[in-house]
């Protein structure tokens, strides 16, 4: 017992290490991140490895002074058509805030070295769909209240949560009796394929 909690003691030392209070000015990684703010912003952010700097610096055959970067962004709007943005960033940038009209999809974000007419293409990040700032028409069974269905404040479709579209899916119009008979099946089965639509 005694060896045990020497053991325990010993390893919690490493949460006083005087090393690990502080984080380091700068990690020596190459890395681009979109990160969702809400339906219109993204915040971007990325770091630059040196390993990665100095293959630039080869292939312009410059001083790192002299190199400039951009940020290029694709998307498509809600209409789904296609844009391009160039951004040209000011020195030591490592992060943008990017504002929209309304939510996009397919959106990219390239970090893009260049100097005099060479271009650089240096990190590409994931493609993202910013969310949805409308209301889901799509409600769980255990968040329809009875009251809903019997004043027919919402319908009934049934299918898989998973790639369900209300507008392609056929929309059940119950008599009162039916609901009665649906919300006992919905308590007694529990059945997840059964999902409410809000009109």
């Amino acid at each position: 017992m005694e060896t045990s909690l020497k053991d325990n003691s010993e390893k919690k030392r490493i949460y006083l290490d005087p090393a690990l209070d502080k984080l380091p000015e700068y990690y020596d990684r190459d890395i681009i991140k979109v990160l969702t703010k809400n339906p219109k912003e993204v915040f971007i952010f990325w770091g630059v490895s040196l390993s990665t700097q100095d293959k630039i610096t080869d292939f312009f055959q410059c001083s790192k002074e002299e190199i400039s970067y951009s940020l290029k962004i694709s998307y498509q709007d809600e209409a789904k058509n296609h844009h391009k943005r160039d951004i040209a960033l000011k020195a030591f940038t490592t992060s943008y805030l990017l504002k929209f009209d309304s939510p996009v999809k397919n959106l990219k974000a390239e970090l893009v070295a260049f100097q005099n007419e060479k271009f650089y293409s240096t990190l590409h990040s994931a493609s993202i769909n910013l969310p949805s700032n409308q209301p889901s028409k799509l409600l769980d069974k255990n968040w329809v209240k009875r009251e809903w269905i019997l004043e027919e404040g919402v319908q009934f479709i049934f299918g898989n949560m998973e790639g369900l579209q209300p507008s392609s899916q056929e929309i059940l119009v119950l008599s009162n009796q039916e609901k009665e008979k649906l919300l006992e099946e919905v308590v007694s089965t529990g059945s997840s394929e059964i999902f409410g639509v809000k009109k």
